[in-house]
């Protein structure tokens, strides 16, 4: 599976409906930047100007938010098999555009994450990976914001 994830592009853009989506690992500047919801309004500003886009949907920092800085709505959807945040759900992000108009909804949604526990014990992960993932809490392996 690994081998699939190396073949997915590391920028994508799109166009829906009206809208102008582009989506990032982590930032419109920087593969590794990390954005939150605590990322100063000044530094979305310029990366709305640099993406020139009406969405642009990120995932590195795995913290959930969806901000409007002038005309672009910035959306981490959250993360799912990964609670460092100690809420084993997975977080996920709903986006509906219609035309020119688009609204967001961030969800957190129960997934039964005991059994993917299970599997990480007989597939033969490093025991501070799992033992991250069963208690919801990994310093050092993600930073959170």
């Amino acid at each position: 599976q690994v081998s699939i994830v190396e073949e997915w592009p590391e920028v994508l853009r799109l166009r829906v409906d009206d809208q102008t989506l582009h989506l990032v690992h982590g930032s419109p500047a920087e593969f590794k930047e990390e954005l939150s919801r605590l990322t100063p309004d000044a530094r979305l500003a310029e990366l709305a100007r640099l993406s020139n886009s009406d969405l642009v949907v990120c995932g590195r920092s795995r913290a959930a938010f969806a901000r409007q800085i002038q005309q672009t709505l910035f959306i981490n959807p959250g993360m799912v098999g990964q609670p460092f945040n100690g809420d084993h759900q997975a977080a996920c992000a709903v986006l509906e555009i219609d035309g020119d108009d688009f609204s967001v909804d961030l969800l957190q949604v129960n997934y039964g994450w005991q059994s993917v526990l299970e599997k990480m014990r007989a597939g033969g992960f490093p025991d501070a990976i799992k033992k991250a993932f069963e208690i919801g809490e990994a310093k050092g392996f993600i930073r959170h914001d």
